[in-house]
């Protein structure tokens, strides 16, 4: 993964610092090693920092579906519930989850839980994520 994606490589394996960085208000991280480095913009990463969406989450009053997967690397399935709750616990009662087995973040089946993005994203969208997303919109009535 270093020499296919080194810049999503560098993010993953400094992504403390990167956080760390952002949350002190930092403009730039440098990502990388000796021979290959990045210098990272900050200020978006920031501003995700200061608003994330459980900010903004009760005033969501339209339906709501959230896909996910399993073996998301980049996030963990669980926030995904966790925006279950907080969308019902806001009075959102028109809330569906997909929780999708063996698929990452790119909605695609992975070899094994350990397997990188990289690797995976050569495979073909999993059907089942196109599957519940239309199932979900002809079950809308609107």
């Amino acid at each position: 993964m270093k020499q296919k994606a080194p810049l999503i490589y560098w993010i993953y394996k400094q992504l403390e610092d990167l956080l760390a960085a952002a949350r002190r208000g930092e403009t730039y991280c440098r990502l990388g090693d000796e021979t290959w480095s990045f210098n990272y913009y900050l200020p978006r990463v920031k501003e995700h920092l200061d608003n994330p969406p459980s900010k903004y989450v009760a005033q969501v009053k339209c339906p709501v579906l959230v896909l996910h997967g399993e073996l998301d690397h980049n996030c963990p399935y669980t926030e995904a519930e966790q925006v279950q709750h907080a969308l019902l616990n806001a009075g959102n009662r028109a809330v569906t989850v997909h929780i999708f087995e063996g698929l990452d973040h790119s909605f695609r089946r992975l070899g094994h839980a350990d397997e990188d993005f990289v690797t995976a994203m050569q495979r073909p969208l999993d059907p089942a994520m196109p599957e519940a997303l239309k199932n979900w919109l002809q079950a809308l009535s609107i």
